[in-house]
């Protein structure tokens, strides 16, 4: 008898044990299978049996005794099970049998098929969201039921990258060592994207213990395999011979896990084909970075650091444009890359020494660094890493090379008294007059610029808005604002604003904006007439430098009308936080005024408030006449 299709009812009332036996009515697997097994059940009883069995279950009704649709799938079941048990063959095939295989495998079948099946699912199929689902499964330990553990394996391969790291890197080296048997049953070392992931999971789970497997597979591959293999020997000296003549591979990528591996034995062989790569003149230089960023040896070290201060030594005995300095080039920034990884006092040492020899530092490139010198480096380092000693050299600095002015500001600022800072910047700004004073000097606009950045601040405000169509929406908008006033007291000389007003830079004059000086406000006021609109990021600056001044609500609220009144300016898209907070406090007879400012339906009415200021405006005419009524 033919078990073929004994096996497929078999196995679609499997399916059924698992989905639920209501869902048999109308299968369309049964319904398949039923012309089949009624044409054999007219010459066998029992396909007839069987027959009858799958009809009773499509049909979804209970039969003449009563038994319900759970009852014929178990009935049918073990009918079937039954005929292909007595089909079966137990004779052995030869003469001692083969042990069957096993693994030790502790997990367990802990998820309902509805937990399962969404990751089933995912891991079976293509499609967008699947990440997701796999990535949420992993967090939630759904990878511990052992009906997993197959789909884990195969995901290796899945077409999506992002599923395939995935199960790489974290969800097939959870399973620890009793995954290595499925991972090594079918390895082909000469396959391609899916055999390497295999060897970087299998490294990842069972380290230096299959170092040999490693060995032989670098041995007889090529390419990607083979850098794969080589980097499972990293740190292991007895492959150090075999290390080093692939440290001389034509493949790059070959050459780079070699140096990578040799960077983590502390054998002096090893490290003298590090320090010797370690040079100007070498094509592995990088490579040989990249490797000592992962694990440099104290001997190496040693002599590393000794060969930078050589180089820095070499270069500033000489003038910028000898060959020496350039040989140099490229072997520097090696060394602060290494330095600024291990060792940053050190690195900031090195730094000091080039600030103080600058020239020939200054004639030296960064290479992909949108021609940055040499000498940037260690001027921000200095700027942002260093002491209040720093601050003399930078000084010095900017006597030979005026355009480092920034950094030392930021070094000043962070280490000097607000006084000094002021006495220093402010030479050549204009300090004497109002009205004007001397000519700034060339680094003065980046000077102003800087210092905007330090007073001027970003903030994330939630407004409420509320649409033409009545729906209200909270929403996040980003706008600017000030330094704390008790901030910019501490932190900040007052006379910078006596510079300010010298110099019309009204965004900072309302930075340092302070009671008592006449020609600050009518500065702030006539900028803000002169715009006519509030689009501008300064128009919000200048309201809050004028409520700061002590500017009443009133007061504010004329010289609002003023600006909207203005036919200058255009119209605002978005308006500051603070702004509406004033005009929530305009008195009701301004309702009707500030509903001219919103564009009707058809636009016959432009307004100077749309879109989201519009709404932002909206809400907060609804909320006055909430409070009139």
């Amino acid at each position: 008898m033919s078990t073929a299709l004994l096996q497929e009812v078999y196995q679609e009332t499997r399916r059924l044990y698992i989905a639920g036996s209501d869902l048999a009515k109308d299968d369309f697997r049964l319904n398949r299978l039923l012309p089949r097994l009624q044409q054999l059940g007219e010459r066998s009883p029992v396909f007839k049996r069987i027959g009858d069995g799958v009809a009773t279950l499509l049909a979804g009704s209970s039969t003449s005794e009563g038994e319900d649709s759970a009852t014929q799938l178990q009935r049918l079941t073990l009918l079937v099970l039954s005929v292909l048990r007595t089909q079966g063959s137990t004779a052995s095939t030869s003469e001692q049998a083969e042990p069957l295989s096993s693994e030790d495998i502790t997990l367990r079948t802990r998820l309902t098929y509805r937990q399962l099946a969404p990751v089933q699912q995912a891991l079976t199929t293509t499609g967008g969201g699947r990440y997701e689902i796999v990535k949420h499964a992993w967090q939630e330990g759904y990878f511990e039921d052992v009906r997993l553990l197959p789909l884990a394996v195969s995901a290796l391969a899945d077409p999506y990258s992002d599923i395939a790291d995935l199960a790489m890197n974290s969800i097939v080296p959870g399973y620890g060592k009793p995954v290595l048997p499925y991972l090594m049953d079918d390895f082909d070392p000469q396959g391609g994207k899916l055999e390497i992931r295999k060897m970087k999971a299998i490294q990842a789970i069972a380290g230096a213990e299959y170092a040999d497997f490693y060995f032989q597979t670098a041995e007889t591959t090529k390419g990607d395999m083979k850098a794969t293999a080589i980097a499972g020997l990293a740190g292991l000296e007895q492959y150090l011979p075999h290390l080093l003549e692939w440290s001389k591979d034509k493949k790059k990528e070959v050459r780079a896990v070699a140096y990578n591996a040799l960077a983590q034995i502390s054998a002096p062989e090893a490290q003298e084909v590090l320090y010797i790569n370690f040079s100007d003149a070498s094509r592995d230089l990088d490579l040989v970075v990249d490797a000592l960023l992962v694990n440099m040896q104290p001997e190496l070290a040693k002599r590393l650091h000794a060969a930078a201060w050589e180089a820095l030594e070499a270069v500033a005995s000489h003038p910028p444009k000898d060959e020496t300095v350039q040989h140099y080039n490229n072997e520097l920034v090696a060394h602060f890359r290494v330095w600024n990884h291990h060792d940053k006092e050190a690195l900031l040492e090195m730094y000091r020494f080039m600030v103080k020899h600058p020239k020939p530092f200054q004639s030296m490139m960064r290479e992909n660094y949108h021609k940055m010198t040499l000498l940037e480096e260690p001027a921000s380092a200095l700027a942002y890493e260093g002491n209040n000693d720093d601050v003399e050299l930078l000084y010095q600095l900017e006597k030979v090379y005026p355009h480092y002015i920034l950094r030392v500001a930021t070094a000043v600022y962070r280490h000097r008294s607000p006084q000094e800072f002021y006495e220093h910047f402010s030479q050549g700004l204009g300090a004497g007059s109002h009205r004007g004073g001397r000519h700034a000097t060339p680094n003065s606009a980046r000077i102003f610029e800087w210092l905007e950045d330090q007073l001027v601040k970003h903030e994330d405000s939630e407004v409420e808005l509320l649409y033409s169509d009545g729906e209200t929406h909270r929403y996040d908008l980003w706008f600017h604002t000030f330094l704390p006033l008790e901030e910019m007291e501490a932190k900040w000389d007052p006379r910078w604003l006596d510079i300010m007003l010298a110099h019309h830079q009204t965004v900072l004059v309302a930075a340092f904006a302070r009671p008592g000086v006449q020609e600050v406000e009518e500065l702030l006021k006539a900028a803000l007439i002169e715009r006519g609109d509030l689009t501008h990021r300064d128009a919000s600056l200048y309201f809050r430098a004028l409520h700061r001044l002590g500017m009443s609500t009133n007061e504010l609220r004329k010289l609002f009308w003023d600006v909207m009144e203005s036919k200058k300016g255009s119209a605002s898209n978005t308006v500051d936080p603070f702004i509406m907070r004033l005009i929530s406090q305009f008195p009701a007879e301004d309702i009707e005024r500030l509903e001219q400012l919103i564009p009707d339906s058809d636009e016959k009415i432009r307004g100077k408030f749309r879109y989201t200021a519009a709404s932002q405006l909206r809400a907060v005419i609804q909320q006055m006449k909430e409070m009139k009524a």
